[in-house]
C-alpha cells in the first residue's frame, strides 16, 4: 500500500468537479482539499493569509501563485496529511503550471505517494448551460468563502432547496462576463498544466462530462479506482 494518494480533479467550471468530488467523498470516504475554503478558513487565524485572501488584485479572486502553493504545502502537511488509506482530491487545484510544478516537486519529497489527474472534459456550450441553471443553497452550503455546491431545487418549486426548504441563490461568479472569464481561464492553462506533468509520467484520466450526471460520478469513480491502485509501470509512484 502507498503511503498516500493525491488525485488532483480538474475541470472546466460547470463540468461537476463539486458534484462529483462530493460523490467519492460519501462513496470512497476521501478527503476533498478546496484551495478557497482552506484559504478563508486559514485566514481567519492567520493575518498574513487574511491579508493576501483580502488584497488580491486578480478579477476573478484568485490568490497568487506563491500563497496558494504555500496553502497548499500546509494543508498536505497538517490538515489534509497524507496517509495510507486516506486519500486526498484537490478539487480544481492546481490551477495553473506553476502550481502543477510546484505540487509535483513537494510531492516528490514524500516517498511513497501517488499522485494521478482526472480531468472532467466537458465543451463551452454544455459548462455554460449548466452553469446558467446552477445554484446553490445558503442555508445548506455553509463552507468558509460561501456556498459553492450545487444544490437541487424543491420539486414544483425551483426557488427553495430540496434538502432544507431554504432559499436557493447563484454563485456570484456565475454571473455572464465572470462564468466566460473562468471557462477561458481554465481551457487556456490546462494544457500547460498538463504539459507540466507529463514529463514525470503522472497518470491523466480524461473523464466525459458531457453524460448524465449519474454516469460521469460512475466514470470518475472508476478513474478514482484505478488512480488509487495504478501500478508502478504507469509511473505514478512519486
Amino acid at each position: 500500500m502507498s503511503d498516500g494518494t493525491v488525485v488532483a480533479l480538474l475541470g472546466p467550471p460547470g463540468s461537476g468537479k463539486s458534484t462529483v468530488s462530493a460523490a467519492l467523498a460519501s462513496e470512497r470516504a476521501l478527503r476533498v482539499f478546496r484551495l478557497r475554503e482552506f484559504a478563508h478558513q486559514q485566514a481567519r487565524t492567520n493575518g498574513a493569509i487574511a491579508d493576501a485572501v483580502a488584497r488580491t488584485t486578480d478579477p476573478l479572486g484568485w490568490l497568487p501563485d506563491q500563497v496558494a502553493m504555500a496553502l497548499v504545502r500546509r494543508a498536505l502537511d497538517n490538515d489534509f496529511r497524507l496517509t495510507p488509506g486516506r486519500p486526498v482530491i484537490l478539487e480544481g487545484y492546481p490551477g495553473t503550471q506553476a502550481q502543477a510544478i510546484h505540487l509535483l516537486l513537494h510531492l516528490r519529497t514524500r516517498p511513497g505517494i501517488w499522485f494521478s489527474v482526472i480531468e472532467l472534459v466537458a465543451g463551452i456550450a454544455t459548462t455554460a448551460e449548466r452553469i446558467g441553471h446552477r445554484q446553490v443553497c445558503p442555508s445548506c452550503d455553509t463552507a468558509h468563502g460561501g456556498p459553492r455546491r450545487p444544490a437541487r431545487a424543491m420539486p414544483g418549486t425551483p426557488a427553495c432547496c430540496a434538502r432544507c426548504g431554504g432559499e436557493l441563490t447563484r454563485r456570484l461568479n456565475d454571473a455572464g462576463p465572470v462564468a466566460a472569464h473562468r471557462q477561458a481561464r481554465y481551457r487556456l492553462r490546462a494544457p500547460a498544466i498538463r504539459a507540466a506533468l507529463q514529463p514525470a509520467r503522472v497518470p491523466w484520466y480524461a473523464v466525459d462530462a458531457e453524460q448524465s450526471e449519474a454516469d460521469v460520478i460512475q466514470a470518475a469513480a472508476s478513474a478514482f479506482d484505478e488512480a488509487v491502485h495504478v501500478t508502478d509501470l504507469k509511473g505514478a509512484s512519486l
